[in-house]
């Protein structure tokens, strides 16, 4: 029979008083567990200790609330008051209360009012990181941050170790980057959180994704409303293989205008496999594999053995190195659909990318059937927004960029818009986002220019074509009222 791994003294610890020290031996007998269980509990941080030289040392009163049943404790050098008056200020801007909340830790509520704040604004991700000896709690709304409460800095290791505990985290280790993913529900709303924990020179940081629910059904008809490029991917969709890649730099909606892309395209006739890293929403019908290149699954490891399981429609989440590019390009001559993302500034940029990652541009026009890069731009607020006269510069700029994108000046409208702000947006002026994106397909011409190997002539056929620019795209949306001329002028730029 396998011996267990006890401790070699098996004496029980002498009685003392709550804030003696134990040793780890000690702090085992008293637990009457082995030495990897103990190691296990507290690197997930369920029991804490703390370095003396060399040899770990606890309190008794920690490991006695252990015995208990209670929760990690926390050292507070400040109190969270101030914290807690902040966020419950902004949720009762959002018509919220904090009054259903249980009275738990008052750390613990203030963790809680953090993302419940971010969901009131419909942020996708929140910040928390320190400016000298101010802490500040920031959400990205609408692709902008702003701060959403300010405290004392000394603050922030305690709230950084209680995210980590709600992550069952290693809330011991502050040298290094660490990832989780848990779920969360607010207000009976069940949310998908991607923390990460950064060190820093001034202290460790923190970055919560806010991953909502119904994105991964997302219809790619509600993605492009009133934008030609629908009509385009399904033509591009309808020869069934080649390859279509969505490009733009983070927060420009990749993500989303790829699964509304998988969700057009998925039906039990054709077996759709993606990979992701890491996968953000599972989307029904689809087999989605996560790349993790600690066991050496990498995207170009995971591709191949995509390509012998027999798909027809191939979801490749980024392309970021030449073996991918390559594998990716093979599989769309070789009879699959492959839909891809990449960073990149224009769509002639993503030519000009993937030829730098080795493809041979023959390979590339033979491959490619359509290429679009996008931005969001924010939507003036419908309860604030008003006529705007925008400012000589700005028109000035607006009618150079308008024809040089595709856009003639003489059918832009004439109704600019902005919001002062409202209470509906935060005092932005802005609501919600518009997709801004210019796409170029390739087929006839335009696939022997590819394999000339020239990005910008290939820009410049598509211009000549038709193409409409994320600039013009935009200034067109701003005197239709949708988005200001400074925004458009902001987010293209």
């Amino acid at each position: 029979m396998k011996k267990m791994n006890r401790p070699a003294s098996t004496k029980s610890p002498a009685p003392a008083g709550a804030e003696s020290l134990l040793s780890m031996e000690e702090a085992i007998v008293l637990l009457k567990t082995t030495r990897p269980t103990f190691y296990r509990w507290l690197k997930t941080g369920k029991l804490r200790g703390m370095k003396v030289g060399r040899q770990w040392r606890f309190y008794r009163k920690d490991v006695d609330g252990f015995l208990r049943g209670e929760g990690l404790r926390y050292d507070l050098p400040v109190g969270v008051e101030p914290l807690l008056a902040a966020l419950r200020n902004r949720i009762g801007e959002k018509g919220g209360s904090v009054s259903s909340l249980s009275d738990a830790e008052k750390l613990e509520m203030a963790s809680a009012l953090t993302i419940r704040v971010g969901t009131a604004l419909k942020a996708s991700d929140i910040h928390l990181d320190a400016v000298g000896d101010t802490g500040r709690l920031r959400y990205r709304v609408n692709g902008i941050l702003t701060v959403g409460a300010e405290f004392d800095g000394r603050l922030g290791p305690a709230l950084i170790t209680r995210f980590k505990a709600m992550a069952k985290g290693a809330v011991d280790v502050h040298n290094l980057p660490q990832d989780y993913r848990i779920r969360h529900t607010v207000d009976g709303a069940d949310l998908d959180l991607r923390m990460c924990f950064l060190p820093s020179v001034t202290g460790e940081t923190m970055t919560i994704r806010i991953l909502y629910p119904g994105v991964a059904s997302v219809r790619l008809e509600d993605l492009t409303a009133g934008n030609p490029v629908k009509d385009a991917l399904v033509s591009a969709f309808s020869a069934r293989t080649g390859m279509v890649i969505v490009a733009g730099p983070t927060g420009s909606g990749k993500t989303s205008l790829l699964y509304g892309c998988v969700n057009h395209l998925a039906t039990p006739q054709d077996k759709v496999i993606s990979i992701e890293d890491p996968v953000e929403y599972a989307i029904p019908g689809v087999v989605q594999v996560i790349v993790n290149k600690n066991i050496g699954l990498t995207a170009a490891a995971a591709l191949k053995a995509v390509l012998r399981s027999d798909p027809n429609i191939i979801v490749v989440g980024e392309v970021r190195d030449p073996e991918t590019a390559d594998l990716a390009c093979k599989a769309a001559m070789t009879g699959h659909l492959v839909l891809s993302a990449m960073f990149a500034k224009d769509a002639a940029n993503v030519l000009a990318r993937l030829m730098d990652m080795g493809v041979p541009p023959q390979t590339l026009a033979d491959s490619l059937r359509m290429v679009t890069c996008q931005r969001l731009v924010r939507k003036v607020c419908d309860a604030c927004g008003r006529k705007d006269k925008p400012s000589a510069e700005l028109m000035a700029w607006a009618r150079e960029a308008a024809p040089a994108g595709g856009v003639p000046w003489e059918s832009v409208k004439d109704l600019f818009m902005k919001g002062p702000g409202c209470a509906k947006c935060n005092g932005t002026g802005f609501r919600g986002r518009s997709l801004v994106i210019e796409w170029m397909k390739v087929d006839g011409e335009m696939t022997a220019v590819i394999g000339q190997g020239d990005p910008a002539k290939a820009r410049a056929l598509a211009l000549k074509r038709g193409m409409r620019t994320m600039e013009a795209d935009a200034i067109r949306q701003a005197g239709e009222g949708i988005t200001s001329l400074a925004e458009a002028r902001r987010a293209t730029e």
